[in-house]
């Protein structure tokens, strides 16, 4: 998500929706009373007509209070419903209900009385996830290689290479070298580039085998950058590479794939201290609330599903305050991927102790 303008005074945010991460963010963020404004459609029906069906629909921008926030079967759309507080005359729809459907794309402002510190902390961690350079791409084969970050949906060139040749192409001896050599200074390249960016992942793309012997040159060199490489095919070596697989949402697909590990990860770490005794787990709603209390929460685990579920949904973002003045971290789990159901057995909500808590 972009965060295009702030204006503290007045209370009104405007930022620009790129993923379907950011709905995510934004049904935390949006909350009934504010104000969003935002381009949308309404049926114009031209004096004399009466059918309900007739007229045209017309782009107008609206501003709407908000009264409800609905988010789609696996957080794949947002629909904000409310009553019309600011729309063109001619229309005559002020004081009507209407929604506003948000989806990638999509630009709105929103205006609050106030803006609490874990609602600020939302929105700058939406803005982060997309700002922050996710994925080092390399489009590649045995002579060239173009890298690129990605970040914020867009492609930037950040080096080039050209292997060298040799005039005898039948001497495989001098070939198997060369091609080593290459190898060698690509791995230097993404080591850099790694220290630089901290990248989710690294994509390697092209056409032929060149790819994959880097991917297993690289579990040699530097195994814990080789474990973010994921190799895709695409049809050049070139940045034309690079967005062939970006159209295709293969970058996308390497991420959250590398972040659903990650938090496989942080589960299993967790079985296996509750499996010690050791006291520096907990789980469940009134244990997880207790430990934040004193502070002794590190890491909080919380499923998407309690956030959603009206039944549960204030008090998770309670926890979430809490998390925020504790300074402890959290992760939020789709309730769709493998980890977040095996979050929602153990109750939805997990926490990692600085220390251990008495029952």
């Amino acid at each position: 998500m972009r965060v295009l303008k702030r204006d503290e005074r007045r209370g009104t945010v405007t930022v620009k929706v790129d993923g379907q991460e950011d709905l995510y963010w934004l049904s935390l963020i949006i909350k009934p009373g504010d104000l969003i404004t935002a381009r949308t459609t309404r049926r114009y029906k031209p004096e004399g007509q009466q059918r309900a069906d007739s007229g045209e629909r017309v782009p107008v921008t609206l501003t709407i209070e908000v009264e409800k926030v609905e988010v789609g079967p696996r957080g794949a759309s947002l629909r904000v419903l409310g009553v019309v507080r600011r729309a063109p005359e001619w229309l005559g729809i002020q004081g009507k209900h209407h929604s506003l459907d948000i989806s990638p794309g999509s630009q709105l402002t929103i205006q609050k009385e106030s803006w609490s510190d874990t609602l600020l902390e939302f929105l700058d961690r939406a803005e982060r996830s997309t700002l922050s350079p996710k994925v080092l791409a390399v489009a590649l084969d045995d002579r060239d290689a173009v890298v690129a970050v990605i970040s914020d949906f867009r492609v930037a060139p950040e080096a080039s290479l050209r292997a060298s040749r040799t005039a005898n192409l039948r001497s495989k001896r001098i070939q198997s070298a060369l091609n080593r050599e290459f190898q060698r200074e690509l791995a230097e390249l993404l080591e850099r580039l790694a220290e630089r960016y901290s990248p989710e992942a690294i994509v390697l793309t092209g056409p032929g085998f060149f790819k994959e012997e880097l991917a297993r040159f690289m579990e040699e060199r530097s195994p814990e950058l080789a474990n973010l490489i994921r190799v895709v095919d695409s049809s050049s070596a070139t940045l034309s590479g690079i967005y062939e697989v970006l159209r295709r949402g293969e970058i996308d697909r390497v991420a959250r794939e590398l972040s659903i590990s990650r938090d496989a990860g942080l589960l299993q770490d967790f079985l296996r201290e509750l499996s010690k005794g050791s006291g520096l787990v907990t789980y469940g709603l009134k244990q997880v609330s207790k430990a934040l209390s004193l502070g002794a929460v590190e890491i909080l685990l919380l499923s998407s599903k309690l956030l959603f579920d009206p039944s549960t949904r204030d008090e998770a973002m309670r926890m979430l305050e809490m998390c925020r003045r504790t300074r402890a971290n959290f992760r939020i789990l789709d309730s769709d991927s493998e980890p977040g159901q095996m979050l929602d057995s153990l109750g939805g909500i997990v926490a990692f102790l600085r220390f251990p808590v008495s029952e």
